[in-house]
């Protein structure tokens, strides 16, 4: 959810240990639980390519591992012993909305309470780790980027679907090779609580253009999931794909170019 403007081409962690201890032993055990599991399979819908409902990850930061950490611990502390793998979870879960994917689980799960309870829950923890900067890893070739960028002076910008609290945290959590906040690279930030429609629609990008005063042709938008492309792309901007390995399956043949990492975005630069 980098948007860059085109040339012309006191720590709080979340305490796993004690949520862990503190979990309650209600698995459901023998059929009960094979039943959960299929019906959660079939919610998921295992095997299926792109889902294609609010993305929510930065594609400056490695926050959906911390995503894939939040809704496991969630799980656990409600002892629930079932825990998302990297590729179940790209799979089944980038792409879809927090909501969804709460209203799957609380179906599947009662024990987590309502869905309002466990988005809660999920929020909180997820809030917690992102608060914490050692959870904090720029992409590959992020600072680089960055670096190079404003030294040619390029705008920059940030579409991205989370919340703004969100973003914010882990764009002032997280520092450049001279120790100051990603947050002073970035002209604008449009986030999920700016817009009325998150990614896929390109409302996020629409409206980063605006502030960047820009017209889509002479931007640039980095994109890390076939839903921020289709935002990105159905606002008439030129879309660099940079999947990662929660989103190395999905079909992202709808970016104008696709590369391995930040920095070679570079290249475009020269």
């Amino acid at each position: 959810q980098l948007c860059k403007q085109r040339r012309q081409p006191a720590r709080q962690g979340f305490d796993q240990a004690s949520a862990l201890g503190n979990a309650q032993k209600t698995q459901p055990e023998g059929e009960g639980a094979k039943q959960q599991q299929h019906h959660l399979d079939r919610e998921l819908g295992h095997g299926k390519q792109g889902l294609d409902h609010g993305g929510k990850d930065l594609c400056v930061a490695a926050s959906e591992p911390l995503h894939q950490r939040a809704y496991n611990l969630a799980l656990l502390v409600k002892g629930i012993a079932f825990q998302f793998n990297v590729i179940e979870y790209g799979k089944s879960c980038v792409g879809r909305s927090v909501a969804e994917l709460a209203h799957i689980l609380t179906t599947t799960y009662p024990q987590l309470g309502s869905t309002d309870d466990f988005i809660r829950d999920r929020e909180r923890i997820y809030e917690a780790l992102i608060r914490d900067p050692d959870n904090l890893q720029p992409m590959p070739g992020l600072l680089q980027l960055l670096s190079a960028t404003a030294k040619l002076g390029l705008k920059l910008g940030v579409a991205s679907s989370s919340s703004r609290a969100q973003v914010q945290t882990i764009l002032t959590g997280m520092v450049d090779n001279d120790g100051d906040p990603l947050a002073t690279h970035f002209a604008t930030i449009v986030t999920g609580s700016d817009v009325q429609h998150k990614k896929p629609a390109p409302d996020i990008y629409v409206k980063a253009c605006q502030q960047l005063g820009l017209a889509p042709e002479q931007c640039v938008a980095v994109e890390d999931s076939k839903t921020g492309i289709e935002s990105a792309r159905a606002a008439g901007i030129f879309t660099i794909a940079i999947p990662n390995r929660f989103t190395a399956h999905q079909d992202l043949s709808s970016a104008n170019l696709v590369l391995n990492r930040l920095d070679e975005v570079l290249t475009m630069l020269g």
